[in-house]
């Protein structure tokens, strides 16, 4: 059993997310994405990989790349696996709670101790990004996600001291932190008093996009290092639900490389494809061609490439428009409170 900060397991980071679903939409988008790809290998509802749905994290790394089995295991990919998987969602899981507590109506909740609940949540975001073993800018030492983005950022020219990617996330931590302790979120609820509402659903959707640079930049290191085909898979797999509660084209497309890295048929063709592809996803995941950059091999972004294309059901846009719909969810949201 595959083990997480905090003495979770993978397993036990589903069931838990099994709970949370209603709540989060990224666990709904996870768990409504793996069972898609369970229909499409022909398994029950509620099925991935024979194996409940909520499970996916685990299923991915102990099944679909063999760790338990007989098979070599790609060296690493289980390390990796567990903090795109297990840590990555778990700071999610608490960033969103900060969110969502500053809207709480809860009977007799003083602001103090709101202030206080959403500073530990912050806490345990930072702690479960950085790790107890990391240093300052340290690519040797560490363990967590801070320790990964420093190594990432090596081959795409972003660490100088401290990779960009941690120097961003951090200071988007701490932005955070300090509209809680301002006490703008006194009162909870969404109406235009709640201003601390307002300032962290900005935040918090900044600071995922920040979250998904590392995991693009792993995507395109590895495709052009012509590594195993597992650990591709293993990043792209990671994105999936994100990318089809965007747009089910990219999805499709995804999917369709994810069979091919799978069977092991992805030709040097259809990797330059891939990388395309991806491309036109970024804005689907809150990154851009600058946040990226351009790995040691010459890969760079098709700024052209990058700009979406591909159609709204069936209609397609010349600008990238889906910050009208964001801004949209944002009142559905307020009404739905």
């Amino acid at each position: 059993m595959l083990t997480c900060p905090h003495n979770s397991t993978l397993k036990s980071l589903g069931i838990k997310g099994a709970r949370y679903n209603v709540k989060e939409p990224i666990i709904n988008f996870n768990i409504n994405c793996f069972n898609a790809i369970g229909k499409l290998d022909n398994e029950a509802e509620g099925l991935f990989d024979e194996e409940a749905v909520n499970n996916y994290a685990n299923t991915l790394i102990t099944d679909l790349f063999d760790i338990e089995g007989e098979s070599n295991p790609v060296r690493g990919i289980e390390k990796e696996g567990v903090l795109i998987l297990g840590a990555w969602m778990q700071i999610y899981h608490h960033l969103y709670t900060v969110l969502k507590t500053c809207t709480d109506h809860i009977q007799g909740l003083e602001d103090e101790t709101r202030v206080a609940m959403m500073e530990v949540d912050i806490d345990k975001s930072a702690a479960l990004w950085i790790g107890r073993l990391q240093s300052h800018g340290d690519n040797t030492r560490g363990t967590m996600l801070y320790n990964l983005v420093e190594r990432t950022a090596i081959h795409f020219n972003q660490d100088h001291g401290e990779a960009e990617v941690n120097t961003r996330f951090l200071a988007l931590l701490n932005d955070i932190r300090q509209v809680v302790a301002d006490e703008k979120c006194n009162g909870g609820g969404t109406d235009a008093s709640n201003t601390g509402y307002h300032q962290l659903y900005k935040l918090f959707h900044q600071i995922v996009g920040v979250m998904n640079i590392p995991v693009v930049q792993s995507i395109v290191h590895y495709v052009a290092i012509d590594a195993d085909p597992k650990l591709i898979e293993l990043y792209l797999l990671s994105v999936a639900p994100q990318l089809r509660s965007c747009n089910m084209d990219y999805f499709n497309y995804l999917v369709t490389d994810v069979g091919l890295l799978a069977m092991d048929q992805m030709t040097n063709d259809k990797l330059v494809d891939l990388i395309k592809n991806l491309q036109y996803m970024y804005s689907c995941l809150g990154v851009t061609c600058q946040d990226v950059g351009t790995h040691a091999t010459g890969i760079k972004c098709d700024y052209d490439a990058a700009e979406p294309r591909l159609s709204f059901a069936g209609y397609v846009s010349k600008n990238d428009v889906r910050n009208v719909s964001d801004r949209l969810l944002i009142n559905f949201e307020k009404a739905l409170k």
